[in-house]
Parts: C-alpha cells; structure tokens; sequence
C-alpha cells in the first residue's frame, strides 16, 4: 500500500506531503488539489512501468507557476508485507522547456539504497546491499526498466510490483465504455476510463468466474430485479448483455447508451474494481466514483470499500476524491483527507477538520456545515 506522497513544485503542490491509510476519501472545493494528488500519483506509476518518458508524465508546464525552479521533486513511501520501501525522483527542467531529464532517482529498502540512478547510470543492488550492476541510463527513462526478477534482486522486484503492478488509477466513465472489443486478446486489467469494461469482463468470467458471481450477488442486494451479465461473442466482436427481470420473465439489455443507464454501467465498473482488484490487496485510486449513481447508491459501494480495505484477510487500499455529500458524511470522522488551497495558491492538507457532531438528525452533517459555509477549509 502506500503510505505517503511528497510533491514540491507540481501544480499546487509546494512542499506538500499526505499520508496515508488503507481507506482516505480526499475531501475539499473544487480547486483545492484532490485530483491533482491522484493523478500525480498515476503519473508516477506510469514512469516507474517504463509505459512513459519523463517529459510525457511531467512536462514543462507541471511545474508550480510562481514557484521559479527547473527541480521537482517527488517522494512516495510504500509498505509491502510488513517491509518498507520509499521511492525518491528528481527531475530537471532547466536544459530546455521542451524536455526534462531524471536528475536522481532511487530505491530504498528500510532506509538501505537498492536502485540508484544519477549522472548517466543505473545502478542496482542485490538482496544483500551489493552493487550487483551498473548500466549506462536513458536520462529520459526509470532505472527500474532494467529491474527483472531473479538474479538475486527480490527486494527489487518486490518492489517494482507493489509500485507498479500492484496500483490501479482508473475513473469509471459510462460514456467512454465500448460497446464491442472486437481486440482477440482480454484484458486483465482496467485502463484510465474503464473503456474496455467488456474485455475485462470476459477475462475475469474466464480465469476468475468467483469475483463475477459475487458482483451478481452485490447487484442483486442493489436491485432485486437484476440477473446477471454477460460476455458474448457476436458478428463484431465480444459485447455484454445485462438481463433483469421484467414481470414474470427476465429480458436481458445490451451494454449500450440506448439500453442501460449510465448509472447501471457505472456501478457494474465500480464493484468490479472492488471485487477483482481492491479485494486481492491491490492499491485502488478512483476520482469521483459517485458520478452518475443514484443517491441511495453511494453509501453502500463506500460501505463495501470499506468492509474490504479494513476487516478484509486480502484487503487493500482505496483512495479516492469526492465532492458528494454522502461519502462526505461516511467518511468524514475516520478516513478523510481535508484539502485546501490557501492565499498563496498552494494545496495544504487543512488542519481543523469539522466539530464532530453527535449522530442526531436535529443536528447538521458534515456536508450541510461546508455547504453553508459554517466551516472554512482555509484554516
């Protein structure tokens, strides 16, 4: 899981440090920097797969307006198993506003360097602290490019896969879902919008039938009248069919805008991501997950986070950033993270969370007190 992020001068974060629980809601105006926390953090995962160069994650314009330095700096802590690692990345603007270049970047292992890159050089480590190789670096590319399992490395490769393999960034959106995947090959995991929901959907009823039964299970506690869903192979390619029962008889509704809502294929995408990822101790970013759902919706999916990041033998961790008041007055005592963008312009993790009101419908929930202005994120 991930147990902090530092940023200095990226966008609105100067200075800025978060940490990090197994459940956070980011909570906060608009403006305030939630969204940027969560896509930086995709950035940087992106970077350290190798899916990326640095200037296509952090080009010129990423960096703080007023700040007035070429350096970034970033810093993410990361527990797996019990064991700590923090990865620590420096780049460097000032050759030319086109591109940028990795001015240091490294591993550490409780406080022990096993990946170093600086100068031109790579140079990883083995298992016991020794310099175990030294390749000649793309400045433009993460040292862990060179980073495979076996030869003695695991620390490395433990590594590389909580940071890597082990987080998914994605924002559900109804309106970028394909109809068709019409691609032979299924995908196993999600991309940014969940376009490819029904390549996903056919991998896991194939290799992980038991995450689709339980969605099945959660859909119909959501609405009794829901069947199932589908993947099917038709003259296009693989489409999925939802069936419900109507009257007596079920009738099943193709996954498209004309037969389903956009709430229905939203919250479909929202507890796969749930019960095929989050449950199976992966690290689980999502922004605004309430977008489009219906009210009475909300509070059960953040339930379900929930029950799975904390009482869950294989839980992981969900975070994620909401304006909805429901999530806001779920989360607001125990897991939310209170942003804020002060004077200067900067994003700051704000220090005086709402009064704690007892739990009495005569009194005000937490989102009526921000709504109305009672109290001010800037302080």
């Amino acid at each position: 899981m991930i147990e902090y992020l530092y940023a200095n001068n990226y966008k609105t974060l100067v200075n800025f440090e978060v940490k990090f629980n197994k459940t956070n809601v980011l909570i906060g105006k608009s403006g305030a920097g939630k969204s940027t926390v969560l896509f930086l953090l995709g950035c940087l995962r992106d970077f350290m797969a190798g899916t990326v160069n640095i200037t296509e994650c952090f080009p010129n314009f990423s960096k703080t307006v007023w700040y007035g330095s070429a350096v970034q700096t970033f810093e993410i802590g990361y527990l797996r198993d019990g064991k700590h690692f923090t990865y620590h990345l420096e780049i460097d603007h000032s050759e030319n506003e086109q591109n940028c270049t990795v001015k240091y970047e490294s591993v550490k292992y409780e406080n022990t360097i096993i990946l170093e890159e600086k100068n031109g050089k790579a140079e990883l480590y083995n298992d016991d602290f020794e310099l175990s190789n030294s390749i000649q670096a793309d400045m433009s590319r993460s040292g862990l490019n060179f980073v495979f399992a076996g030869n003695g490395n695991k620390k490395l490769s433990e590594f590389k896969n909580e940071a890597v393999g082990n987080v998914i960034i994605c924002e559900p959106n109804p309106k970028n879902m394909i109809v068709f995947s019409s691609n032979g090959i299924d995908n196993a995991f999600p991309d940014s919008s969940f376009s490819n929901i029904i390549s996903v959907y056919a991998y896991l009823s194939q290799a992980h039938p038991e995450v689709i039964y339980k969605l099945w299970e959660q859909l119909r506690e959501i609405n009794p009248a829901f069947v199932q869903t589908n993947a099917k192979i038709t003259q296009y390619g693989k489409t999925m069919y939802t069936s419900y029962n109507v009257g007596e008889e079920s009738s099943a509704f193709s996954f498209n805008l004309m037969q389903l809502s956009d709430g229905e294929r939203k919250l479909l995408a929202l507890y796969l991501l749930l019960y095929a990822y989050l449950e199976n101790g992966m690290t689980v970013l999502i922004d605004e997950p309430e977008n489009y759902l219906g009210l009475r919706e909300v509070q059960p999916w953040c339930a379900e986070v929930d029950m799975i990041c904390n009482e869950s033998e294989n839980g992981g961790q969900c975070i994620f950033a909401s304006h909805h008041p429901e999530t806001i007055d779920y989360y607001a005592n125990n897991s939310a993270i209170w942003m804020s963008r002060i004077n200067s312009g900067e994003s700051k993790i704000a220090m005086n969370n709402p009064l704690i009101f007892a739990e009495d419908d005569s009194l005000m929930k937490y989102s009526e007190l921000i709504a109305k202005g009672y109290w001010n994120e800037a302080q």
